[in-house]
């Protein structure tokens, strides 16, 4: 880490490929960022390899409580599921911007492995910064609205162990959007 500038350097991978820092702040402050952003700059780990053996969310079966059905959602070309359940009526995110959002994830059984419902976190939106799934399924969100993403295990954390999620976990989003922070940063 770069010290308490909510920065983290990307280890190699989808990150380091692209040069990038992982950024991540919080109107609470930066301590949060510390606690949120292991587990969110997942996409900059390399989650990939050759032979891996991923298991497909139509394999799965999802606990009730989390109201995970497939035949409804949209599936995206890289295997996310993806599902409205409020649309907002605010601006639109984007790659290359920074949102606010708040969130819960959870393994398929319904296990609850990380939260953020109170004050929205502060993330840059884009390859290396978020785990995959969230780059595929957070732009065209609108401020305001909800949605419910299943993601499969190459968008997420691939087939490494990873702050109690086991390898190879399809893993299920609820995402508040709140603010959309200014225009798309460009690459310099």
């Amino acid at each position: 880490m770069s010290g308490n500038d909510g920065r983290w350097p990307c280890p190699q991978g989808a990150g380091a490929r692209t040069g990038r820092w992982v950024r991540a702040r919080s109107r609470l402050g930066g301590v949060w960022a510390l606690l949120v952003a292991p587990l969110l700059m997942g996409g900059c780990e390399a989650s990939l390899t050759e032979g891996a053996d991923y298991t497909n969310p139509q394999e799965v079966e999802f606990d009730p409580s989390l109201g995970v059905d497939l035949s409804e959602m949209t599936r995206t070309e890289s295997g996310l599921y993806l599902q409205d359940v409020l649309v907002g009526d605010g601006r639109t995110a984007e790659l290359g911007q920074t949102i606010g959002v708040r969130f819960q994830g959870w393994l398929p059984d319904g296990t609850l492995f990380d939260q953020r419902l109170e004050d929205p976190i502060f993330l840059f939106l884009d390859v290396g910064q978020v785990i995959d799934g969230w780059v595929d399924g957070v732009p065209g969100m609108r401020e305001g609205g909800e949605r419910l993403l299943v993601v499969p295990p190459q968008l997420g954390y691939g087939f490494r162990p990873r702050n109690g999620i086991p390898g190879n976990s399809v893993l299920v989003f609820r995402i508040w959007l709140d603010e959309v922070e200014g225009d798309v940063e460009e690459e310099l």
